[in-house]
């Protein structure tokens, strides 16, 4: 009986090998394969310096109302047409994104504006800390990001580089 198993495990694996053989042996190195390439929807779009400048500031009402952003709360910000940004065929922008004088530990979200939130967030801050991060934002509707804070109240700062 142990050797019918053992002949039986040992053809199927001879088998299973000269399947494999064969299948290896229809993609040759020899032989290019084609591979389909998808056209590209839009042309690439390239990369333009900007001298920064202050977009958001919500300690002084620059970009959205005075007044820090409360827990849950979103900001929709326009960012085309706005510190150098040119008004239309804006795909993203680079942002440097700053929260001061958080109340509590909490993370902000930046995202399109009109598309779902995601579940990340562009950057983390404790207490009572100023910090900043660079984040690059495919732009939404309206030429716009959209600026979501979990916890507590901060104000926000961005600036378009």
């Amino acid at each position: 009986m142990g050797s019918t198993r053992s002949s039986f495990r040992l053809g199927a694996l001879v088998a299973a090998a000269a399947t494999f053989a064969s299948a290896v042996a229809v993609v040759s190195p020899l032989k290019p394969v084609p591979v389909p390439v998808a056209a590209a929807a839009d042309p690439p779009r390239a990369i333009v310096p900007l001298t920064p400048a202050r977009v958001l500031d919500t300690r002084i009402g620059v970009g959205a109302p005075e007044g820090p952003v409360g827990a849950e709360a979103t900001i929709d910000l326009t960012v085309t047409d706005v510190g150098g940004v040119p008004a239309d065929e804006v795909g993203a922008v680079i942002l440097s994104v700053t929260v001061t004088e958080p109340t509590e530990a909490s993370f902000v979200t930046v995202w399109p504006t009109g598309e779902p939130r995601p579940e990340a967030s562009a950057l983390n801050m404790t207490s009572g800390e100023t910090a900043p991060n660079l984040v690059v934002a495919k732009v939404g509707a309206g030429g716009k990001v959209s600026l979501y804070n979990a916890f507590g109240t901060t104000h926000l700062v961005a600036d378009v580089m």
